[in-house]
């Protein structure tokens, strides 16, 4: 789980490292797995994911089950910025993934 700030001079990114999803985004279960005060547990807004098919995966369902705003999925590891953009993906959609890549580049 990494959460960035979302505005201020100082941009730092903190991370917590899950094998679940329900530790890095639902609080009274990070509170039960993470030892010590953690100023993130819980409350993750990036997720990554260790292959394109587990994204894609996760990706969907945040979407779909929480109504939550899913942007990507941005792949790393390539020389340029890449993302692979679903065939229903919506113009709102393309349009902030394709910012996210642009600025990347």
């Amino acid at each position: 789980m990494i959460l960035r700030p979302s505005c201020g001079a100082h941009r730092v990114a903190l991370a917590h490292a899950y094998k679940a999803a329900n530790g890095a985004l639902a609080p009274e279960v990070a509170a039960k797995k993470v030892k010590g005060a953690s100023p993130v547990a819980g409350r993750a807004n990036v997720l990554v994911f260790p292959d394109l098919d587990a994204g894609n995966i996760g990706y969907k369902l945040t979407q779909c089950m929480a109504g939550a705003r899913a942007v990507g999925p941005v792949l790393q590891g390539f020389a340029r910025p890449v993302s692979d953009l679903s065939r229903s993906a919506s113009v709102e959609d393309i349009v902030a993934t394709a910012a996210i890549v642009l600025a990347r580049a």
